[in-house]
């Protein structure tokens, strides 16, 4: 009843089982939420149901590109940066924030630097740009970021 009209979902600390037990995947549950305007997922710890197919089966569900808002902690290095970002560059509707989880290896970090540094050296965005986060990321650049992101200090 509520994911035919909820638009503002937030699940916060918990873990959404299915009647047999198993962890539902956040593509599932963001499936079910066909009004949903923003979508925050977060975590305590590292999201064991985010694969290398997560990113790719969300764009697959109709309303992923009306998405205005979508906000995912604790992101382990599965996740399919290379097809996020292509997707980023041409996104004129979602703002992404994404925090990715301490255990990433040095590898993905260095991928997400310098996915953070074009971003921070595009003049003009054709896209919205997303706020990326890692532990290790310099304040400078997590400060441009959100700047970038949000627009102002709040």
């Amino acid at each position: 009843m509520f994911t035919e009209t909820a638009e503002d979902i937030t699940f916060e600390r918990v873990t959404v089982k299915d009647s047999d037990g198993s962890i539902v995947s956040i593509e599932k549950i963001f499936e079910a939420f066909i009004n949903a305007k923003k979508f925050k997922f977060l975590s305590n710890s590292t999201l064991p149901y985010f694969t290398k197919k997560t990113f790719n089966e969300l764009l697959k569900i109709p309303h992923f590109s009306k998405l205005q808002t979508m906000t995912l902690n604790n992101i382990p290095d599965t996740f399919d940066i290379e097809n996020f970002y292509v997707y980023m560059k041409e996104n004129k509707t979602t703002k992404f924030y994404l925090e990715f989880d301490k255990s990433i290896s040095d590898h993905f970090k260095n991928r997400l630097e310098e996915i953070i540094d074009e971003i921070l050296s595009t003049k003009v965005f054709n896209y919205k740009p997303s706020f990326v986060y890692f532990h290790g990321l310099e304040n400078g650049k997590k400060f441009h970021l959100f700047t970038l992101k949000y627009g102002k200090i709040v």
